[in-house]
């Protein structure tokens, strides 16, 4: 357990460092804040909403993914543990026992991974439809000439 907090602390701490001085237009700022949004939302989630602002539901993310993960580890030792008393059961009734506490812990750490992936899977979603929200959208107005001296006013907008 210690070792993968060690490493999911190593990765948190790796993916806010900023390491590029570049001078760019802000087109490729906007673009490239999407882009490590994402990439950050990719290593775990909520650190993508961290890093656009989104300070609420980063931690809800975050939160959600970490008691996934805890409950998905801690029915797993459980499962272990049973299954160890299963496996050295002198009785049957004890056998038995054991082996249907090994399944309802199996389950419940199934249920955590399941947890877990879609935890995943909207935070990626959510970081998509904000990066989207957050892109420019193209307003163009213009006045233009008929053929009988008329005026037209055109409003294009592209989303």
């Amino acid at each position: 357990m210690s070792k993968l907090l060690k490493i999911l602390i190593i990765i948190f701490i790796s993916s806010l460092i900023n390491a590029e001085d570049q001078t760019l237009t802000k087109t490729d700022k906007t673009n490239l804040t999407g882009s490590r949004a994402l990439e950050k939302s990719l290593i775990f989630p909520g650190l993508g909403q961290l890093h656009e602002k989104k300070n609420l539901k980063g931690v809800i993310f975050i939160t959600s993914e970490l008691i996934a993960i805890t409950g998905a580890i801690l029915n797993n030792r459980q499962g272990n543990i049973n299954y160890n008393k299963y496996r050295s059961s002198l009785t049957e009734s004890n056998a038995l026992f054991f082996r249907e506490e090994t399944e309802r812990f199996d389950r419940s750490r199934n249920l955590f991974i399941a947890a877990g992936i879609g935890v995943w899977i909207i935070n990626m979603l959510d970081i998509y439809i904000l990066k989207k929200k957050m892109e420019k959208k193209s307003i163009e107005v213009s006045l233009k000439k008929g053929i009988n001296n008329e005026i037209f006013f055109t409003l294009n907008y592209s989303f």
